[in-house]
């Protein structure tokens, strides 16, 4: 698959998840600084595995599996007032980067095996 179909789809599963994650916990979709921070931070180990031109499944899937398994977390998390979390926030900060490397690992792993 070329560089550019693997941006695309890393581009379209951020906005998916942001997607979801908006209308799950009942805020209306809207195009404002934080929805575009959040685009941002869940495309990055998209974009990793795109910008490597790893087109492998499994890389693909892991990530995807990671990113919605935490911010489904997240939107449980923050339900009630005053649920903020300095914890949760920080984990957010830091996910993109530790998905990323999970991503990578699970490549390596599997093209070694092979």
């Amino acid at each position: 698959m070329s560089k550019l179909r693997l941006v695309f789809l890393a581009l379209g599963i951020a906005l998916v998840v942001v997607a979801m994650t908006r209308l799950g916990t009942g805020r209306p979709l809207a195009v404002s600084h934080l929805d575009l921070m959040q685009l941002m931070m869940v495309s990055i180990p998209f974009l990793v595995l795109a910008m490597g031109r790893i087109s492998a499944r499994l890389p693909w899937l892991t990530g995807l599996a990671l990113t919605v398994a935490l911010w489904i977390w997240v939107s449980l998390a923050n339900v009630g007032p005053g649920s903020a979390s300095p914890g949760l926030g920080l984990l957010l900060l830091a996910s993109p980067i530790l998905i990323a490397i999970v991503c990578i690992a699970v490549y390596l792993q599997q093209r070694r095996a092979r």
